[in-house]
């Protein structure tokens, strides 16, 4: 009697096993009944998943055999001032406010409702309202261009760095903004849950860039032909892909003017706004901490932290597989499937949760031996702080898989002011404590302020969410 349950448990494992394998085909579920519509959400968000980590395994493949050809081409300050700029990505990416973000919550509700005619006004005005961002970045940036200083900002001091500076900022700036349109079809592609092919695409896009790195130290091209390489070659390959996917895929959804509505504008810039919002309160709580420690104790405990959180980075794998549920979320609310928002939830919790802890608690025995002598990082981190990463890690899943479901209708409004709450507190804490307590004191202030503050509430929404649902079924 005793053997069965053990038994039971084993089979059921397996074919719980294999049924998460058989997820991952090609071949669409048939949509004409309940269980075939969850099937075909989980498909589609597991070959999301799947090609967004290949696609950041490929990219971290790439970094780590760009970089000693950089370095050894353009020299110590030019290959510094090359970081730099790449650096700009995180901050210029905040630049489309929301927009981008905002166009793929639209999508998802009015693909979830069947409205195809909402559909495409939400392509075109998102497409037309990412132009006038873009104009307006292109505009106000060569008004700035011969105002600033750049080799002073980038503290360069070799005749060619100085020369190189603002040209290299400036081919940087420009490709970026010329991808702010392009991006829409990467953001409508994720909006229909066909994340699969915007991945692809990327992949092919960053290999482009590779070769474009690798013909520009071959040629000896200089940082100017560096950057028009390495960003306007995966430019043109988005590029690509709006022509095929507007042109063959779905050419009913090609942007047009006549399509674009100023109402749909005013919505799609309002929900963007909360998103941007959103990036910028989660910014301050995973970025903030390394400008906290450089000013309040020193530039060296500032490397420290950052070396921990890169180290730590590993215990956050499950964050592909929680990125791609944001469509699917958003297609089950639309639906009234109230049921599946919620399984949904919990598994995917629950499987974060795990996978974070299997990678973390290695790290969380072992931490100082890596860091000081394998990184040979040059300090070795107390138990504190590693258990203040580990538990650092886990919150920001809880959070993300929360955020994931409750982006969508009028939960994305209303988790908005807690979670901004939580993180302005969050900065309050830290800048109290990092003089005295170091980077124990800063990553436990965010822990505590997220912790006790922003997952409680986030989570009586998640559960109103899912009530709502059930009431209104």
């Amino acid at each position: 009697m005793k053997e069965l349950p053990q038994a039971s448990w084993a089979q059921t494992a397996r074919s719980r096993l294999f049924a998460a394998g058989a997820l991952l085909r090609l071949r669409p579920f048939d949509v004409s009944t309940a269980e075939g519509q969850s099937q075909e959400r989980y498909r589609r968000a597991a070959l999301t998943a799947l090609a967004a980590l290949v696609s950041k395994g490929l990219t971290m493949l790439t970094l780590l055999v760009s970089v000693p050809l950089t370095v050894k081409y353009l020299g110590a300050e030019r290959f510094g001032l090359w970081m730099a700029i790449s650096a700009l990505v995180t901050l210029l990416n905040l630049l489309d406010f929301g927009v981008g973000n905002g166009l793929l919550n639209r999508v998802v509700e009015a693909n979830g409702r069947g409205d195809h005619d909402g559909l495409r006004t939400a392509v075109s005005s998102g497409f037309f309202l990412l132009c006038g961002v873009a104009v307006a970045l292109l505009a106000g940036f060569a008004l700035a261009y011969p105002l600033l200083p750049w080799a002073k900002l980038f503290n360069v001091r070799s005749p060619a760095a100085m020369a190189e500076a603002g040209p290299a900022v400036g081919a940087f700036v420009v490709t970026f903004a010329l991808g702010l349109p392009l991006s829409a079809v990467s953001r409508v592609q994720l909006g229909l849950q066909e994340g699969l092919f915007s991945n692809l695409w990327q992949i092919a896009g960053n290999l482009a860039g590779f070769v474009g790195l690798l013909a520009v130290v071959e040629c000896q091209g200089g940082l100017v032909w560096l950057v028009a390489a390495v960003t306007g070659l995966p430019l043109l390959v988005q590029a690509l892909n709006g022509v095929h996917y507007f042109g063959r895929v779905r050419p009913t959804l090609r942007p047009q003017w006549i399509a674009r509505s100023a109402t749909e504008s005013r919505r799609l810039a309002g929900t963007g706004g909360l998103l941007f919002l959103l990036q910028l309160f989660a910014l301050a709580w995973n970025y903030l901490d390394v400008f906290v420690l450089t000013h309040a104790v020193s530039l060296e405990v500032a490397g420290h932290y950052a070396v921990l959180l890169r180290m730590f980075a590993v215990t956050m794998v499950a964050q592909f597989f929680i990125a791609a549920l944001w469509p699917a979320y958003g297609d089950a609310l639309a639906r009234h499937d109230a049921g599946w928002a919620r399984r949904t939830m919990t598994r995917a919790l629950l499987g974060s949760l795990g996978l974070c802890a299997a990678a973390g608690l290695p790290l969380l025995v072992w931490g100082d031996w890596l860091t000081a002598d394998v990184l040979q990082a040059g300090f070795r981190p107390g138990p504190v702080a590693l258990t203040g990463f580990l538990v650092l890690s886990a919150l920001m899943l809880v959070c993300g898989n929360l955020s994931m479901l409750l982006v969508h209708g009028d939960y994305l409004r209303r988790q908005v002011w807690f979670y901004g709450l939580a993180a302005g507190i969050a900065s309050v804490l830290k800048l109290c404590v990092a003089e005295q307590h170091g980077i124990d004191g800063v990553v436990w202030a965010g822990n505590l302020a997220f912790g006790l503050l922003y997952t409680p509430f986030a989570w009586a929404l998640a559960r109103e969410s899912m009530a709502c649902q059930r009431a209104s079924k």
